[in-house]
């Protein structure tokens, strides 16, 4: 009888090992899910981020298309304005060093 005892005493030891352990493992996992849950919200915060960094470089960019096109128009009207006035001022120049009896003939 006292080795039944004995015995159902280890099975009921051992049970209860197995029911600490059983419960450990299980806070163990539902920790891991907690974190894959904050992971997982992570991310959706991070890709919203990236999107919205991706929308405004969008925008940015087209801005600078926008304004490259505006300068590279204002470059063209600069030098259709300069153009006429180099070549006036070189011809004002020309015409300092021409000798004043050939200035009078034209």
């Amino acid at each position: 009888m006292d080795a039944i005892k004995k015995k159902m005493q280890a099975m009921k030891l051992e049970k209860e090992n197995a029911m600490d352990r059983a419960d450990a493992q299980e806070q163990k996992s539902r920790e891991a899910e907690k974190r894959a849950e904050k992971a997982e919200e992570d991310v959706k915060d991070l890709q919203k981020k990236i999107q919205q960094i991706e929308n405004l470089l969008d925008e940015t960019q087209e801005k600078l298309l926008t304004k490259e096109k505006a300068l590279e128009e204002a470059d063209k009207k600069s030098a259709d304005v300069s153009a006429p006035l180099y070549v006036t001022l070189w011809s004002f120049e020309a015409l300092r060093n021409i000798p004043l009896e050939i200035s009078l003939m034209s």
